[in-house]
């Protein structure tokens, strides 16, 4: 694998994944407001607390999406292709079944025993989570199709897939909410939008590339118990993370009362856009970097790791600085002022998830080069501190204390997890954490221009001068001269200047 050839196909991918992620927020955006005042607070609470349940299994599919992509980007070779998706698709056919199972247990004993929700929400909570189990048998193994599609580097097969069906999933749910204003109705639509899209992604790669097989005779256990080594790893890592995500919610449902999850999870439909930008970014750079472990290339790796980090960190500060300085606007105009209590919620949640997005490249990083287990160990350690931390926030400082807890907990898995891995790949970690924090308090001290005393209507140009001013700085004083060569490689191929 040729380097230029590389930074080639992850800028186009890049191009291809910021527009399909801007669909999605536009999504999310116009979704949030009509299904909130459609539902009101406390419903769209619940939906928040166990909706992003039906979310998680349908989006990140436990690990089994990681898998596939990274063993699919190390080869081309249809038969080992066919080994390895037929292998992973039939265990997960299994474990889907065992999963829904519990899913249908916790919703008959343990969403009573953990909430005191009033009757009517009881049990709509209950009904949300058995309509999850009835489809979570299929929704787990038709999961890693689309997954399948990043891992041959057809990120625009994806995106467009992904369009479509995000777009189909909120006209489902307005639909489901005309027809039966209730959470249930919202997760039926969610469950079955994401059925049908997982059904497409077979069907387009049988049609796509017909010389990968699904097929029993290609199952392989001693395969098996290869992928599970790294998929076990994959999956607590991602169960840590979700546990990060959802467990603020849970904690604040269980202490407090879903008005209260409504509130936080408005701010964080905000913040956690940091993170679905670095996804933008994370998708395509981690085939990349899988592919050069696979080759042996270490030093293409550690230059790889270095630069995708600090472009993250320079890519996303312009816009936590600007929403950080328009919250209170921004919720206003979004879903009224009656929800201004998650202004300052929505703050420190934009520092969270700025710091989780930094760490994108680093975990990505870390499962390319097989060490999925450092990533697991750290995340364990960072979703039962940020569990206990909620106990006591919460009862002290109310929905916000979820948010210092995630902030606190974020901070040091972000510490942990890239001093690992400097050390890992014999890179010095303390200059490079210095130089990551001064990034961060570059463009605080940018951020400088908001003060500048202009009408509302002009908000833009602070967020204009912002940027061109901190990515001037930053492409000099943050990346070295070989990043900077190759960041200009990057720039001119997005730009259609770069050659073929």
């Amino acid at each position: 694998m040729h380097i230029d050839s590389a930074i080639r196909t992850v800028s186009r991918n890049v191009i291809v994944n910021v527009a399909g992620a801007f669909w999605q927020f536009v999504l999310i955006i116009i979704g949030t407001r009509l299904v909130l005042h459609q539902m009101g607070a406390d419903s769209f609470g619940l939906l928040a607390l166990v909706g992003g349940t039906a979310g998680y299994f349908i989006y990140l599919d436990i690990g089994i999406g990681e898998t596939v992509t990274k063993k699919i980007s190390e080869t081309q070779d249809a038969e080992k292709l066919s080994r390895t998706v037929s292998t992973l698709f039939f265990f997960a056919a299994g474990f889907g079944l065992l999963l829904a199972l519990f899913t249908a247990l916790f919703a008959l004993f343990g969403i009573p025993a953990l909430f005191s929700f009033a009757p009517p929400l009881m049990q709509s909570a209950i009904s949300m989570f058995l309509v999850i189990a009835a489809g979570l048998w299929l929704l787990y193994p038709l999961s890693m199709f689309a997954k399948v599609f990043v891992g041959l580097n057809r990120l625009d097969v994806y995106n467009a897939q992904r369009v479509i069906f995000q777009t189909l999933i909120l006209v489902m749910i307005l639909a489901a909410l005309r027809w039966r204003n209730s959470a249930e109705a919202a997760v039926a639509a969610i469950t079955l939008g994401g059925l049908l899209w997982k059904i497409t992604a077979c069907l387009t790669l049988r049609r796509m590339y017909p010389g990968i097989e699904i097929s029993r005779r290609h199952f392989d256990p001693t395969l098996l118990r290869s992928l599970l080594r790294y998929q076990s790893a994959a999956t607590i890592s991602q169960a840590a993370g979700h546990t990060v995500y959802q467990c603020d919610i849970y904690m604040i449902g269980i202490l407090l009362d879903p008005a209260s999850v409504a509130l936080y999870s408005i701010a964080n439909t905000i913040a956690m856009k940091l993170t679905e930008v670095s996804g933008v970014l994370g998708t395509a750079v981690f085939p990349m970097i899988s592919g050069f472990h696979g080759a042996n290339m270490g030093d293409a790796v550690r230059k790889s790791f270095k630069l995708g980090t600090k472009l993250m960190a320079l890519a996303l500060m312009p816009l936590v600085v600007f929403l950080f300085n328009y919250a209170e606007p921004v919720i206003t105009i979004w879903v009224g002022p009656a929800y201004l209590p998650a202004v300052m919620a929505l703050k420190w949640l934009l520092a969270a998830w700025f710091i989780n997005a930094a760490t994108v490249v680093t975990s990505l990083t870390v499962k390319a080069v097989d060490r999925p287990g450092l990533e697991a160990r750290i995340g364990a350690v960072v979703a039962v501190a940020n569990v206990a931390l909620d106990y006591f926030f919460i009862v002290k400082y109310g929905f916000v204390g979820a948010v210092y807890a995630t902030f606190i907990t974020q901070l040091l898995g972000f510490i942990a997890l890239n001093a690992a891995v400097c050390r890992h790949l014999g890179l010095p970690s303390a200059p490079f954490l210095m130089r990551l924090a001064g990034t961060a308090a570059l463009g605080t001290l940018f951020g400088a221009v908001y003060l500048l005393p202009l009408p509302p209507w002009l908000f833009i140009v602070p967020l204009a001068l912002h940027t061109a001013l901190f990515l001037a700085a930053g492409f000099w004083l943050v990346l070295d001269a070989e990043e900077r060569k190759l960041a200009g490689n990057m720039l001119r191929i997005i730009s259609g200047r770069g050659r073929d």
